[in-house]
């Protein structure tokens, strides 16, 4: 299914070692890509971009300390908002950049999942604590709508609980208010509720209409002590100015008495008619006699007159001043009366209204809201009336509110009696949902832990096949949430600790067995499982086994990307002795700060190279033996070993005058292999002539390629292209370039290449 939707290409600008745009372009018919990189070329860099777009974050990062890890995400000299990581697939392309959200992903739907494992999460997968081992399978195990319904129906409880806590406090004070209610109404009736019951159902539509016309005579009440005090008010003023007329006419009384007796009325004549003729510019005749001869002069003449007689006519406007002030009081004091006679008319009627309230409920008090005597009703008998009006209203008031009170009291009680009935046959349903609820989860999970530690095992056995440590065990503890116990089987002892008793190297291949499993959860075929340098501390026994393990596996996901610095495992890749079809290989050039991250296709297998060095136009006779030699050991290596071939023990490593003569007769004379050709017939090659001319002309190689030997000046050179053509011949025809070596039994009748590029024959060697 990986082959649908094919990885295409990884871009990256700006994040961690990327200085430089940077960029590498996966082959869509490889599942699994090999990156080989010293230390400090950038192997990292290219996870951490994986994880960037697929995951969020820099996982590289991640306990070391750092606080806010964001920071030291660019590349040195760049921002955050400079990050850009592009990841293509054949069914489309996403862009990944630091926004204001954190990392965002454009398009935001139909990435593939990236599951990226790094040999430091190793061991957190299983000497971490429980719970922090459980937050780490967590995102495998997609239960986060069952736990947010569980939560949920875990908060309801609690806030029903305390309701019905709740409803127990308010019943029992209820019940206290309405006994009290009760012991304050002299126990009347069989028992508090009885009594509580009937006078709940009492009407107040008596009371309320009681208040009413207690509450209009207040108002009348009012009304009246205001206008009494206007009243008052307004005769106090009309007194004053009566008192101020009487000194102004003694004033003007004085006045006259100095001056004559015709001056008075002179000065009133006077004063009429300076008022007559203000504003006029022109006069023509006199506005007594109708005379014109003093006419012109008669304004200035009576405004001389006028001033002669100032005294006398201050005294007189001074009078008529108060006059009309007197005049104005005794207006204003008669209307005041006026309307304090209206408010007694209204006060005497509400008083009639509310007389009945009065003698119901005053007693002997109702004498006082007889009708006034006087006009002005005195202050301190409105006083006691209105104490009194006081009195009444708040009597009818408290009885109301009690009443209200009561029946409020009440209808809590039954409330909340109802509430608490209801909460006591609910309560327990939603605890027993709870609990099968966390029993069915725990089902799940458990069978999904049971489903992963079956998977873990597997893979565990392929790596230490007899060793009887496949046995794992992944458990909840029934008696926490999100805790995670990790068992293995050690020496009969079960659900045994491996990080008591495992090696560092067993832990290691555990911890990348259990990531194998999880990862494999989210869908293989929709996930891209990145594994960042994992072979730290894996022993040399188990890393061909742990190389063919992750070359099987990776072939089920969307794609793998392998990272290792591990030196061998690219020579075993460059000589084909762990070379799938599958597999693309790409290896990572040194860094450095203007170049960045940069990479190339690696070293050529040494077939090819061989091929490349024959097919110069003037080949080097030096260069072709010393690379012939090697490739021809290389290719007896294989033999003797793959046929178990006898050859001489001594101190160091066979040489090829060891290996090439123990490929003996027998062997040699059924040694045959076929290459498929391009259209899938086979061609076959008979390994025997070659390796027996091979034999009789191995020392061309010593001559010529290892040593400064005289000899090489006599021998033809063409004795050395022969000796490269033909260890060429019979590597090409046993290695394929894409495959390797024939390492696969085919059915017990020859070794084949995973796909039968090549055919070895025989099976087996003869006897």
């Amino acid at each position: 299914m990986a082959a649908k939707t094919p990885l295409r290409s990884l871009s990256i600008q700006s994040l961690r070692g990327a200085t430089t745009p940077f960029s590498v372009a996966f082959e869509s018919n490889k599942s699994l890509t090999l990156i080989y990189g010293e230390n400090g070329t950038g192997k990292t860099t290219l996870c951490d971009a994986f994880d960037f777009i697929g995951n969020g974050k820099v996982g590289s990062l991640e306990g070391r300390g750092l606080g806010t890890m964001a920071a030291y995400w660019p590349s040195v000299g760049k921002s955050k908002s400079e990050i850009i990581v592009a990841l293509e697939t054949s069914s489309g392309k996403w862009t990944g950049y630091f926004g204001k959200k954190g990392v965002e992903v454009k398009p935001a739907t139909g990435m593939p999942n990236i599951s990226v494992l790094r040999r430091s999460r190793l061991l957190q997968l299983l000497q971490d604590t429980p719970a922090n081992r459980y937050d780490v399978i967590r995102p495998f195990i997609d239960i986060s709508p069952i736990e947010a319904s569980e939560n949920e129906l875990r908060k309801l409880i609690i806030e029903i609980d305390r309701q019905q806590t709740t409803a127990s406090a308010v019943i029992s004070e209820n019940r206290t208010a309405i006994e009290e209610r009760w012991a304050a109404a002299g126990k009347p009736g069989a028992d508090y509720m009885t009594w509580a019951e009937a006078e709940s159902k009492k009407s107040t539509a008596d009371l309320d209409e009681n208040l009413r016309r207690l509450r209009t005579l207040a108002s009348a009440l009012a009304q009246l002590e205001s206008d009494v005090q206007r009243v008052r008010q307004a005769d106090e003023k009309a007194i004053s100015s009566q008192r101020q007329l009487g000194y102004e006419e003694n004033a003007l009384a004085q006045a006259k008495a100095s001056c004559l007796a015709d001056d008075v009325s002179t000065i009133e004549l006077l004063l009429a008619a300076k008022k007559h003729l203000e504003g006029q510019q022109h006069v023509d005749q006199c506005p007594l006699c109708g005379s014109d001869e003093f006419a012109a002069g008669l304004p200035v003449q009576v405004a001389q007159r006028l001033e002669l007689l100032s005294a006398l006519q201050a005294a007189l406007e001074a009078k008529n001043r108060a006059a009309s002030a007197l005049a104005q009081q005794q207006s204003i004091l008669e209307n005041e009366r006026r309307r304090l006679s209206e408010s007694r008319n209204q006060f005497h009627q509400a008083r009639e209204v509310a007389q009945e309230v009065f003698l119901a409920n005053g007693g002997n008090d109702a004498p006082v809201l007889q009708t006034m005597a006087v006009d002005v009703p005195d202050p301190d008998e409105l006083l006691g009336i209105s104490q009194q009006l006081n009195r009444q209203t708040e009597a009818l008031e408290a009885s109301k509110a009690g009443i209200q009170s009561l029946k409020l009291a009440l209808d809590r009680y039954r409330s909340n009696y109802e509430r608490q009935t209801q909460i006591g046959r609910v309560l327990p349903n939603l605890r027993q949902s709870l609990k099968v609820m966390e029993e069915e989860r725990r089902a799940y999970v458990d069978a999904k832990l049971q489903a992963i530690a079956l998977e873990v095992g597997r893979l565990y056995e392929k790596l230490h096949p007899g060793e009887g440590l496949n046995k794992i065990s992944l458990k909840l503890d029934p008696a926490k949430r999100g805790s995670l116990e990790l068992g293995a089987e050690f020496l009969g002892q079960a659900d045994a600790p491996p990080h008591a008793y495992f090696s560092e190297s067993h832990l290691d291949s555990l911890g990348l067995c259990i990531f194998l499993a999880l990862a494999g959860l989210q869908g293989r075929e929709d996930t891209i499982l990145v594994l960042d340098d994992i072979l730290g501390s894996i022993d040399e026994p188990h890393v061909d086994r742990l190389i063919t393990l992750l070359y099987d596996e990776s072939q089920q996901f969307l794609h793998c990307v392998l990272t290792t610095h591990y030196r061998p495992w690219k020579e075993k890749y460059r000589w084909g002795h762990m070379r799938p079809p599958f597999c693309q290989y790409v290896e990572l050039k040194n860094w450095s700060p203007g170049k960045g991250v940069s990479h190339g296709k690696g070293a050529p297998m040494p077939v090819a190279e061989l091929g490349k060095l024959l097919a110069d136009e003037t080949p080097s006779p030096q260069l072709l033996c010393a690379s012939a030699g090697v490739v021809l050991e290389a290719t007896c290596d294989y033999l003797t070993a793959h046929y178990e071939c006898s050859v001489p023990r001594r101190k160091g490593k066979p040489t090829l005058g060891d290996l090439l003569p123990s490929i003996d007769k027998k062997l040699k004379n059924v040694l045959k292999v076929e290459s498929r050709q391009t259209d899938g017939s086979y061609l076959a090659t008979e390994l025997g002539p070659i390796f027996e001319q091979l034999q009789n002309t191995m020392q061309v190689r010593n001559i010529f390629g290892c040593h400064f030997n005289e000899l090489a000046m006599y021998l033809p050179e063409q004795d050395a292209l022969e000796f490269a053509q033909l260890v060429y011949q019979a590597a090409e025809a046993l290695c394929c370039p894409e495959e390797g070596w024939p390492m696969v039994e085919k059915a017990g009748s020859y070794w084949a290449t995973r796909s039968e590029t090549r055919r070895l024959h025989p099976y087996r060697k003869p006897s």
